[in-house]
């Protein structure tokens, strides 16, 4: 038989410089992929595990019929389920690609153990949906690199690592499309932690987009009302409302949080306002519906400084930092791994005395460039005088060469500058 030999070279390659928030190799450096692998093949392998261990249940199944007795509708029924397995089995051991398929454990086992890898959860949660009337579906979740020319790279190269966690996906009806296995019993149901990931199709190998329904991607919405007196005192509120995985987060932590460490972050809470904020009301969170909601209530004395006919203060909330560049030049590309969904709405009540506004942030609009989302601030002065600015980002991942990094620069620079997020008032006549 004849042999192909294949040889590739790189020379003259220019030492790669060690800077902040560098994207995968393969997006900026010669790099080969070889593979001898089929994502068909590989599937129908995967596939043929996980259905067996999600067989082999027979008190899976009868749990199954106990947990969704009485359940009002297809989607409790689903919750009850995941939450049953979020709380009674603790996800732990390799990932799937770092173990041979052979030893995925039956649901059974896994239910008796109350412990398993991804996989193991997987066959347990797929059984368990089986008995309870749905049809299940495997996915293989990845966490490539979210930017379509990688993802094209990746997939055109089958290697088993690139999908590392089993999802289980199941249509509910009033709902759509959950994916189950990477939330626990503090998310609400339709998120995902992978939402927007690419994911693999089981049995068929095809390559799919991990979503959470409509209102479930993870984004957080900031509400600030003040009321400004001609002292310069001020009563602050401020809402965090959070959504999808944002939701889980936060609902994980506020629960398991001691009363001592909740009073602690309480007070630094009231700190990030000001150094002399105090209390008008307890911190309030409430995780019970979506979105979450977590409410600061102070009271600030001297907030505003007083200057002759002049009154200014700082916001409470604005973009800042939103780029978190800290260079003032790039020589290599500039990666942004994950979305930014955050909207902040402030509405200040201004005094009497001070009507006229000299100085407010805004207006802005930015279009970020290699189609990296946008970046508005928006602002009016109502007719009562009451001053209501829009700070709102919504970034997707992407990958910035260097020629661009003046742009982002420039806007940097704006959104950290202090006009950005001051307010200064002139008094009245």
């Amino acid at each position: 038989a004849g042999r192909t030999v294949y040889e590739w070279s790189a020379t003259d390659q220019p030492a790669v410089v060690r800077e902040d928030a560098l994207p995968p190799a393969e997006a900026y450096l010669p790099t080969l992929f070889l593979t001898t692998g089929s994502w068909k093949q590989y599937a129908r392998s995967v596939y043929d595990a996980l259905d067996r261990a999600a067989d082999a249940a027979p008190q899976a199944r009868a749990l199954a019929r106990e947990t969704v007795r009485g359940a009002a509708d297809a989607a409790e029924k689903v919750r009850r389920i995941r939450d049953l397995v979020s709380k009674r089995i603790r996800t732990v051991g390799p990932q799937l690609d770092d173990a041979p398929l052979s030893v995925i454990g039956a649901a059974d086992v896994t239910l008796r153990d109350g412990y398993g890898n991804s996989a193991d959860v997987a066959a347990l949660l797929c059984a368990l949906l089986r008995e309870a009337g749905f049809r299940p579906r495997f996915v293989l979740a990845s966490r490539l690199p979210r930017i379509d020319a990688l993802e094209e790279a990746s997939m055109a190269s089958p290697a088993t690592g690139m999908f590392p966690a089993v999802l289980v996906e199941v249509n509910v009806r009033g709902l759509g499309t959950l994916f189950l296995n990477d939330t626990d019993h503090y998310a609400i149901l339709g998120a995902s932690g992978h939402d927007g990931f690419l994911g693999l199709s089981l049995p068929g190998g095809t390559s799919r987009r991990i979503a959470a329904l409509a209102d479930m991607s993870s984004r957080r919405h900031i509400e600030v009302a003040m009321r400004l007196d001609a002292d310069g005192s001020a009563v602050v509120e401020r809402t965090v409302f959070s959504f999808g995985d944002h939701f889980a987060q936060e609902n994980r932590r506020f629960s398991e949080m001691p009363p001592e460490e909740r009073r602690r972050y309480f007070q630094q809470a009231l700190a990030g306002l000001a150094q002399a904020a105090e209390p008008v009301e307890e911190l309030e969170t409430d995780f019970r519906s979506h979105p979450g909601r977590e409410r600061l209530h102070a009271a600030i004395p001297h907030f505003a400084v007083r200057d002759g006919d002049y009154l200014y203060f700082s916001l409470v909330a604005t973009l800042g930092n939103l780029l978190g560049l800290r260079a003032d030049e790039r020589i290599s590309p500039l990666y942004r791994p994950g979305p930014t969904r955050l909207r902040i709405t402030t509405h200040i009540r201004l005094p009497r005395e001070y009507p006229e506004a000299l100085l407010l942030p805004g207006p802005l609009f930015w279009n970020a460039p290699a189609n990296g989302g946008t970046v508005w601030i928006g602002v009016r002065q109502d007719e009562d005088g009451s001053i209501r600015l829009v700070h709102e980002a919504d970034l997707k991942p992407a990958i910035y060469p260097p020629s661009v990094y003046d742009t982002l620069l420039s806007i940097h620079r704006d959104l950290t500058h202090p006009s950005a997020g001051t307010v200064l008032l002139r008094r009245g006549e």
